[in-house]
């Protein structure tokens, strides 16, 4: 009898710590996506000669015949699971905070979209004349911007005290320049000019965001509100 009430109570001990080895794995997914979405963007533009980093846009990188494409998609295919896997770490972790759970839902929607836009509405390469997938793929990554992003930023702003309020408004601010100024060439873009600064201004915007998510997966790590305070440690 005793055996088995000391077993009993092992396992209630060990349930909650493989939740929380979970919990951790899947917030360090959030991690690693942010690392590979640069180094794809690195290693794109290496495979594309004349390709700037500068002047050009991310979605070129994986626009349809472009020379990056065959390395850039399934490198973004695979970010994008890393973020689902991120946006469950989120939730699991969120406990009782409401703004944390739909944080977590508005990154996993907002990669959602990201999806679409790489294998359904790729962008077509400058010179060639746009079509329905470049019209999708405005729209897609307009609303992940403006509708999933910039509100998962606003959600989470007050989680984690005043540090994290103030960096997440930087952010925030970051992202709505940039990201206004990045959009500002869709002009250019389709009329096939020159667009300097475009992504330079693009890069600023995504990598700010790709930090935050490093941010917030760290904070999380440090408090998974979920378990009680005995087995956080």
């Amino acid at each position: 009898m005793k055996t088995s009430s000391l077993n009993s109570n092992a396992v209630a001990v060990s349930a909650p710590e493989k939740t929380l080895l979970i919990q951790k794995g899947l917030l360090f997914c959030g991690i690693f996506s942010s690392i590979l979405y640069v180094v794809a963007n690195s290693i794109g533009a290496a495979t594309w000669p004349g390709y700037s980093m500068a002047d050009m846009s991310i979605s070129e990188l994986i626009g349809i015949d472009a020379p990056s494409a065959p390395v850039t998609v399934p490198l973004f295919f695979i970010y994008s699971l890393l973020v689902y896997a991120f946006g469950l770490g989120v939730w699991m972790s969120a406990g009782q905070k409401r703004a944390l759970r739909i944080t977590a839902v508005l990154i996993t929607l907002k990669e959602v979209l990201g999806m679409v836009g790489l294998l359904v509405a790729p962008v077509h390469m400058r010179g060639v004349e746009p079509g329905l997938s470049d019209t999708l793929h405005i729209i897609v990554t307009a609303v992940g911007t403006l509708l999933c992003i910039f509100p998962a930023l606003l959600f989470s702003a007050r989680a984690f005290g005043r540090k994290f309020l103030i960096y997440t408004i930087f952010t925030a601010v970051i992202f709505l320049v940039f990201g206004a100024w990045g959009g500002s060439f869709s002009a250019q873009l389709a009329a096939n000019l020159p667009t300097p600064g475009l992504g330079l201004y693009e890069r600023i915007c995504a990598y700010a965001y790709m930090l935050w998510v490093i941010v917030l997966a760290a904070a999380l790590f440090r408090n998974p509100v979920n378990l009680s305070p005995s087995i956080k440690h």
